[in-house]
């Protein structure tokens, strides 16, 4: 039975034995985030149980020292630390990947000369921003405009205001949406 926001947050400020026994129900209440995190972003179960573990721990600790703003639902505000921490290691996976396929033939990249190894770092760039580019344009309208002010160092706010969304809170969800879309598209390349 799902406890409401109020009992959780409440028996895990008294502390002690009632701060465990909320705790337990709080992580077994949203245990289902492991699967949908899982296969929303690729993650291995052992990856997406530890991403949940971190993601409750900081839930925790906010809730214990009285950070919590119940601004949003305890759901929401989880799911978000828990998506953000999902986005990360999926982007760590990406990298140690990419440093996986940049090891091979090492010992002839150690024989070039420091120039040679700038202009074949310069080369590689230049195809990650070649790649960034084509899943770019391969967005749609909605995003491309959230994303290109974003970049600009337009504030959510302003960014709202400018495309008419309702809220900057609106922006924010969009652009993470955008940002998925937009790593999933370049992985693909």
């Amino acid at each position: 039975m799902m406890k409401n926001d109020k009992e959780i947050i409440v028996g895990i400020q008294a502390g002690g034995l009632q701060r465990q026994r909320w705790e337990s129900v709080l992580f077994e209440q949203y245990r289902y985030f492991i699967r949908e995190g899982g296969q929303k972003h690729a993650l291995k179960e052992d990856e997406v149980k530890s991403t949940y573990c971190d993601a409750f721990m900081v839930l925790v600790e906010k809730i214990a020292d009285g950070r919590f703003r119940a601004d949003a639902g305890l759901k929401t505000f989880f799911y978000r630390i828990f998506h953000n921490k999902c986005v990360d290691a999926a982007r760590k996976n990406s990298t140690n990947r990419m440093q996986v396929h940049l090891t091979e033939g090492m010992e002839d990249w150690e024989r070039l000369s420091s120039r040679a190894t700038n202009v074949v770092n310069a080369l590689i760039q230049k195809e990650l921003v070649a790649e960034m580019y084509q899943a770019f344009a391969r967005l749609g309208k909605k995003c491309k405009e959230i994303l290109t002010a974003w970049s600009r160092g337009y504030s959510a706010k302003e960014i709202a205001k400018s495309l008419g969304y309702k809220t900057d809170r609106s922006v924010r969800t969009t652009k993470m949406r955008c940002m998925d879309k937009l790593v999933n598209l370049e992985g693909g390349i």
